[in-house]
């Protein structure tokens, strides 16, 4: 009697633990799935707004509002300079008293060879050519490097350095 009850009971336990291992294995499997995109992640990385803020940000610089300029710049931004790091404030005060002559940009700003490489959803680095021209004066031009970031209120600068 004692060997039916056991070989009964061991029968159960065999089909509750094969119920359990079957349970686990499409538990761990749901869990191994490749990630699925859903409507709340972050988009690709939109490279041709980046570029048009840059192009529109020129605009601004050659009809003198340099507020306007700054504002693709986070307001954490940096830019490197051949003393080191300067906040946006510092860079305002850069270009107004190096580039401007009172409300008025000194030479029009172009920007040229635009490379817009996405690193991840969130940031991007662009690199370019910068050209300040007019004014009966020497050409001045360098190249840039800016890491973008997506921010609350769209594509903003977060760090420059130009050369």
């Amino acid at each position: 009697m004692f060997r039916i009850e056991y070989a009964l009971t061991r029968t159960k336990y065999m089909k509750f633990a094969k119920a359990w291992g079957i349970i686990f294995l499409g538990l761990l499997l749901s869990y191994c799935k490749t990630e699925v995109k859903t409507p709340d992640s972050p988009k690709p990385v939109d490279t041709e707004l980046i570029r048009e803020s840059l192009l529109a940000s020129t605009s601004d610089w050659n009809k003198g509002d340099l507020n306007n300029f700054l504002a693709v710049y986070d307001s954490a931004a940096t830019f490197m300079t051949a003393k080191g790091l300067i906040g946006l404030d510092t860079l305002k005060a850069h270009y107004q008293k190096n580039y401007f002559q009172g409300s008025q940009p000194k030479q029009q700003l172009v920007f040229q060879e635009l490379q817009v490489k996405p690193l991840g959803k969130t940031f991007a680095l662009v690199t370019g050519k910068f050209v300040l021209t007019g004014s009966g004066q020497p050409e001045q031009s360098g190249r840039f490097s800016l890491v973008f970031q997506l921010t609350n209120a769209g594509w903003k600068i977060l760090h420059d350095h130009s050369s």
